[in-house]
C-alpha cells in the first residue's frame, strides 16, 4: 500500500541520516 511504502521510505531515510 501506499502507506506501508511511505513507512518504509521514512524508516530508510532515517537509517541513511543516523549512518
Amino acid at each position: 500500500s501506499a502507506a506501508g511504502s511511505g513507512a518504509t521510505v521514512t524508516s530508510t531515510a532515517r537509517l541513511h541520516a543516523t549512518l
